[in-house]
């Protein structure tokens, strides 16, 4: 089972909440779905992180010159795996406790 691609997940969903605010959407309502959903790619790296007790990576990257050498690519590890949760859960209490207004 290839999970590569839950980290650029982990970040496209809340990019996606951002844009349908943007556009109108209810902003509490589409805030919480956004980190409920966001739960289930973070779940799942954790897992591969813990499963296999090392780094996991996202995709590959491709430069997209030879000009800029450069290359960006998503990692998680045993450091990164706390704080992902941290956020991924204050996230959620903070927009299901919280007020509307």
């Amino acid at each position: 089972m290839n999970l590569g691609l839950t980290l650029p997940v982990l970040l496209l969903i809340p990019l996606a909440g951002t844009v349908l605010i943007a556009l109108g959407a209810r902003p509490k309502a589409t805030a919480l779905w956004t980190s409920l959903l966001n739960l289930v790619p973070g779940f799942l790296a954790s897992g591969c992180v813990l499963r296999s007790g090392e780094l996991f990576f996202g995709p590959a990257s491709e430069p997209p010159r030879e000009l800029f050498p450069f290359h960006f690519s998503l990692g998680m590890d045993g450091l990164s795996l706390p704080l992902v949760w941290l956020t991924l859960i204050v996230t959620w209490t903070a927009i299901g406790t919280g007020r509307e207004g």
